[in-house]
C-alpha cells in the first residue's frame, strides 16, 4: 500500500526582473502594499520586521499564524524577490498578480509548489 500525504501547504515564489529602482527603494511602499494585499487575501499578520542594507537593499518579513510572507529586493539587479508559504488555503494568485500589475517587471520567474507532509 502506498501512503498518499495530504496537502499541508502551498508555497509561492516569484522573482521580478527588471523593476525601476524608484519601486524598488520605497520602503514605505513596499512594506504598506505587501500588508494590504495580505490582509485583502484573508492572512493574519502576527507581526513583521524589515531591515535596510547599507549601500542598498531592503528586507520585509511577515510572520503569519498560516506562515510567512517575505520579500527582498536587489538593486543592483533592477530585482525583487517575494516568498510566500501558508498551510491554509488563500487566494496567493491574486496577491501575485497585483504584485505584477504594481510592478511592471520585464520577466517574471514564478515557482508554485503543493507542500504535502507524512505524519
Amino acid at each position: 500500500m502506498v501512503f498518499k500525504a495530504e496537502e499541508s501547504g502551498h508555497e509561492v515564489t516569484a522573482i521580478f526582473n527588471g523593476v525601476s529602482l524608484d519601486s524598488l527603494n520605497n520602503y514605505s511602499f513596499l512594506k504598506e502594499i505587501s500588508l494590504k494585499l495580505l490582509k485583502e487575501s484573508g492572512f493574519n499578520i502576527l507581526e513583521s520586521s524589515e531591515h535596510v542594507f547599507q549601500p542598498q537593499g531592503y528586507t520585509f518579513m511577515v510572520l503569519l499564524s498560516e506562515s510567512h510572507f517575505a520579500l527582498h529586493t536587489y538593486p543592483e539587479y533592477n530585482s525583487i524577490y517575494f516568498h510566500l508559504y501558508t498551510c491554509r488555503k488563500r487566494d496567493t494568485e491574486k496577491i501575485f498578480s497585483t504584485l505584477k500589475e504594481i510592478f511592471n517587471p520585464k520577466e517574471v520567474v514564478l515557482r508554485k509548489e503543493v507542500v504535502r507532509v507524512k505524519f
